[in-house]
């Protein structure tokens, strides 16, 4: 007799076991040990941002405005809208959207054409000022008036008065001009007359389109504080402010150097707006380069001497040495942020802080303030800081020197709604400003094919998208990407274990290439990985079989194992893609064998 029992199958011990993956939707953390870190940190995360539905490789940039003369850096952007302006206006069919959308039929990059901007939109270089609110490739006049300068640098600000709108800036090594529109009459008898080609250089004199009192080649720095008009005067601590609604008259002078205890120069002076516990006012703060933070209220200075309070000091605070230039003040919504050795510090933080130990552990920028800290010891001299808000794409940007990594241009990047870092690599920019519901940023390369040029950010699928349809490389190219989430010990801190496959869920529209490696016992990542090109099948128009094809412009999971090899106690994966812009990461999971505690 035969038995059934001996033809049953027996089952087969297990080998192995599933466990997910945390994603490190946390952000960057360059702050905490590996073993202290937050599971949802990560070690390493390269152009991509944390946002809705986990993770996405940011977007790319395409050519603006190229071949600007003698193709230098484009170190300064500035947006000037007038009161009456047409309202943005895109045809959506004719480009890639900043949420990836991407198709075969259509070239991936916006057409600049299709894109008319409101107000207009200006590049400075140290040749000059160019209009480049049409985008294109030139050729490019500068602008009219603006006289010689020794910097690219400039601070700007827009203002309206009785006389109409106006765009004022100042040159970081001194010079004053000002903008009225294409055909700006100034109304004054003697002075200006109908500027056709350009800014206005503002001169030193009696004349009320002139600044009396002190030479304006001297100022370095523009703000606008309850209807004055403010400035910094180069290598001092002095401020000096016109009438209301003026932007030329009799200057007056205020020197916030007595409140620096720290000693330097002023550097900028920005408008706070807050409520203060008798509602909403405006504050003016004033940062000297030594890292005081001068705080005052009040609302008129002209009248300090016989109303104590038309203008009193608030308080002064201390956020550390401020690196070279004077792009590291942003004022946005209601606060300031200030880039120091120290970090990030919002101003609206500063001031409700009990101490220097609230401070590191508040401010928006403490996972990534040793870095930060480290590369501003190293390179304190370099212009290449920066700090700027991008409304537009609900984020921050913090610029730091190339020799932040040795790969290239480093921007760290802070996702707000997820309050998250990531660094940003590969974008050859270095000043950002949002125009129109678009966020452009300027070149920081020089040559004939790398400088000169503007780009439109972030609402393309590749990146160094060209603008001359003959250019080799006009489709442009995928975004390098690296993920290293935080080191697990997956529940068995004491248990050697074997790390056999990792399966990333991926939410594709073309398909990556992608490199995983293995990291264990906080090993160091890998610096120059090999990648392959996962498969999976990307149909053609006009050759695939209809309802039976898989579309390239749809997006779609990409969920495969992937082999790998690696053993220890604590473990993470070293994930990095070439990929276009959207991709999304959702989740990664596991395959491994525990051992024992040997």
């Amino acid at each position: 007799m035969f038995s059934n029992a001996a033809r049953t199958p027996r089952a087969l011990p297990r080998t192995g076991e599933l466990k997910p993956g945390v994603l490190p939707t946390g952000g960057l953390n360059l702050r905490d040990a590996y073993l202290d870190m937050p599971p949802n940190d990560a070690v390493s995360l390269r152009s991509i941002i944390s946002g809705a539905y986990g993770l996405a490789v940011r977007n790319g940039y395409q050519e603006w405005a190229s071949n600007l003369p003698n193709n230098l850096p484009v170190s300064t952007l500035m947006s000037y809208y007038p009161a009456v302006a047409e309202q943005l206006s895109i045809e959506p069919s004719l480009y890639v959207t900043r949420q990836g959308q991407f198709s075969a039929q259509l070239p991936a990059r916006a057409a600049v054409g299709n894109i008319p901007l409101s107000g207009q939109l200006f590049a400075c270089t140290n040749l000059g000022i160019y209009d480049i609110t049409a985008g294109g490739e030139g050729p490019w006049t500068p602008q009219g008036g603006v006289g010689p300068v020794t910097s690219d640098f400039w601070t700007w600000r827009n203002f309206q008065n009785a006389g109409g709108n106006f765009l004022l800036a100042t040159n970081d090594e001194g010079g004053y001009v000002f903008y009225g529109g294409a055909s700006f009459t100034s109304g004054f008898d003697t002075g200006f007359s109908t500027q056709d080609s350009g800014f206005s250089r503002v001169e030193e004199g009696q004349l009320p389109t002139q600044i009396n009192g002190i030479d304006p080649d001297l100022f370095v720095y523009v703000s606008v504080w309850k209807g004055r008009v403010w400035f910094v005067e180069k290598d001092s601590s002095r401020a000096w402010y016109l009438p209301p609604a003026q932007f030329t008259g009799a200057a007056k002078q205020f020197d916030f150097g007595p409140q620096f205890r720290h000693g330097g120069f002023l550097v900028a002076l920005v408008n706070w707006t807050i409520d203060g516990g008798i509602g909403v006012d405006d504050y003016l703060v004033a940062v000297g380069s030594e890292g005081d933070v001068v705080i005052y209220k009040g609302y008129d200075p002209d009248q300090a001497g016989t109303d104590p309070n038309a203008f009193q000091l608030h308080g002064i605070w201390y956020v550390g040495p401020l690196p070279k230039g004077r792009r590291q003040i942003d004022p946005y919504g209601g606060d300031v942020y200030v880039l120091s050795v120290m970090g990030v510090k919002q101003i609206s933080k500063l001031v409700v802080t009990s101490g220097d130990e609230d401070q590191m552990v508040n401010n928006i920028s403490a996972k990534i303030d040793p870095g930060i800290t480290s590369v501003m010891n190293r390179v304190p001299s370099s212009l290449d800081y920066y700090i700027k808000v991008l409304p537009n794409e609900n984020g921050l940007v913090v610029g730091m020197p190339e020799t932040l990594s040795g790969e290239g241009v480093v921007q760290f990047y802070y996702a707000t709604p997820k309050r998250a870092w990531s660094a940003l690599y590969d974008l050859p920019v270095q000043f950002w400003v949002s125009h129109d519901h678009l966020t452009f940023a300027g070149t920081n390369r020089t040559g004939i094919g790398l400088g000169g040029a503007v780009y439109l950010m972030f609402e393309n699928a590749l990146d160094d998208v060209k603008l001359n349809p003959m250019d080799p490389d006009v489709n442009g190219n995928f975004i390098l990407t690296r993920m290293i989430p935080a080191y697990s010990n997956f529940g068995t801190p004491g248990l050697w274990k074997t790390y056999s496959m990792v399966r990333p869920t991926l939410l594709i529209e073309q398909v990556p290439s992608i490199s995983l490696t293995i990291l264990t016992d906080f090993e160091f990542p890998n610096v120059a990985p090999v990648f392959s090109t996962s498969q999976l099948p990307v149909s053609l128009w006009d050759e695939a079989l209809w309802n039976q094809a898989a579309w390239g412009a749809a997006s779609r999971p990409l969920k495969k194992w992937h082999a790998t090899k690696g053993g220890g106690y604590d473990a993470t994966v070293q994930m990095d893609f070439f990929a276009q812009g959207g991709t999304r990461i959702v989740s990664h999971d596991w395959w491994l064998v525990s051992g024992g505690p040997l």
